[in-house]
């Protein structure tokens, strides 16, 4: 098999790159819909963003093998008429209604990527996925927070019934700066789902172990199979090393018997699969299933920085190789 590489990020001045609107449905808006891609990476939003907050950044930047697909949460965008849903159950029952047309048996295989608040979504929504037993995500790629459970860094919650400007700032104060936050012409778009965002985040309760800890979540269900990688930076309080780490009692590199890995129940195909085929893919999800990355940036915003960047293409990479070579051997 040849090697395959991924271009890296272009050097850009100011660039502008137009966001055209395409959608499989309300809640899930593709750039570019591409047919012949290798992977699908659906990625789900931080706290008050919205189908572009990555579009616009990355989607012309990624190979043609890697179809990109937003989620878009109600109440934003294209969705400004809908009421927000501030219930995380219900966020995610809907979502993974929207999911299941595009990860389905016969569909291309598929990750997450998912920063701050929408970590906990991508990781919740991979529960319900396993729960309905559709096929796993390939990957998932996690950035910006500690595990469901952990201590909150900030100790007090931030009130959102605040008068815009204070509720703003503290945000600021937190999570450092926003365009949204800051450029007057984008404020009043950018406070309501926001504010909507972090109900959302404050009004959730995790399923932990009884013998969890605010330093040592432990899941009350078995940990996901899939693999996963997790980002920080070493100055943003809520990704430090040691909370990064916390996730790591979430996934698990031992196969499990319940989940679906999109292969068809009613068929023996994948009894028919070469030993040495399984032994491969087992030994590599064991080697990849838990991998922290810290980048040395300052902010919690650091999704632009060239560090993320580059670990993050490495990333894509890697998954763009395995779901290649799986096709190759099934």
């Amino acid at each position: 098999m040849s090697r395959f590489c991924l271009r890296s990020f272009p050097k850009r001045q100011n660039a502008v790159v137009p966001f055209t609107i395409e959608q499989y449905n309300s809640y899930l808006i593709v750039p570019e819909k591409r047919p012949n891609a290798v992977v699908r990476l659906f990625c789900f939003p931080f706290a008050g963003g919205n189908a572009s907050t990555y579009s616009a950044k990355w989607s012309s930047d990624l190979p043609k093998s890697i179809e990109y697909v937003a989620v878009q949460y109600p109440g934003r965008q294209g969705r400004s008429s809908e009421p927000f849903i501030t219930d995380m159950k219900e966020l995610v029952s809907q979502i993974t209604d929207a999911l299941t047309p595009l990860i389905k048996k016969g569909n291309k295989p598929y990750s997450f990527f998912a920063h701050s608040l929408g970590t906990l979504v991508a990781y919740e929504t991979a529960l319900e996925i396993r729960r309905r037993k559709l096929p796993m995500p390939e990957q998932l790629i996690l950035s910006g927070r500690g595990a469901p459970g952990t201590t909150d860094p900030f100790g007090k919650p931030i009130d959102c019934g605040l008068p815009d400007r204070e509720f703003a700032d503290l945000c600021v104060s937190r999570f450092g700066p926003s365009p949204g936050l800051i450029d007057q012409r984008l404020f009043s778009v950018s406070l309501p789902p926001l504010r909507a965002d972090m109900k959302l985040y404050y009004s959730y309760t995790p399923l932990l172990s009884e013998d969890s800890t605010p330093s040592c979540p432990i899941p009350l269900e078995k940990p996901l199979a899939v693999p996963v990688t997790v980002f920080g930076a070493t100055g943003d309080p809520l990704s430090q090393p040691e909370m990064l780490q916390t996730w790591q009692r979430f996934f698990t590199d031992e196969e499990d018997p319940d989940e679906d890995s999109g292969s068809d129940s009613e068929s023996s195909e994948s009894e028919r699969r070469d030993d040495l085929y399984d032994d491969e893919m087992m030994k590599r999800k064991k080697e990849l299933f838990f991998e922290r990355i810290v980048i040395d940036e300052p902010f919690h915003h650091y999704l632009e920085r060239r560090n993320f960047k580059e670990d993050f293409m490495r990333c894509l990479s890697s998954l763009v190789v395995r779901s290649m070579e799986e096709e190759v051997w099934c």
